[in-house]
């Protein structure tokens, strides 16, 4: 998973400061239902960088699962 997480939180930073208005351009929130009308593009494109966020902590917390997990059944049967 190289840069996975630090990829998502500079992609919510570049949204938030930089929002996509070009919907022919093919970036940003880019959607069948975004793309539909320039009021759900707008609105996409507000809220992109939230669900960023989201994505990215949720993404934290599945590899801090993993890495305890994965600790603790190995300190469990570790071969002495």
């Amino acid at each position: 998973m190289p840069g996975g997480v630090p990829n998502k939180v500079s992609v919510r930073f570049l949204l938030k400061k930089y929002p996509v208005t070009d919907r022919i351009s093919g970036s940003g929130y880019n959607t069948p239902a975004s793309r539909s009308a320039q009021e759900h593009w707008d609105y996409a494109q507000e809220i992109a960088p939230d669900i960023f966020r989201g994505i990215a902590i949720g993404v934290i917390f599945l590899l801090l699962g993993f890495y305890r997990t994965e600790t603790k059944i190995k300190n469990r049967f570790s071969e002495d």
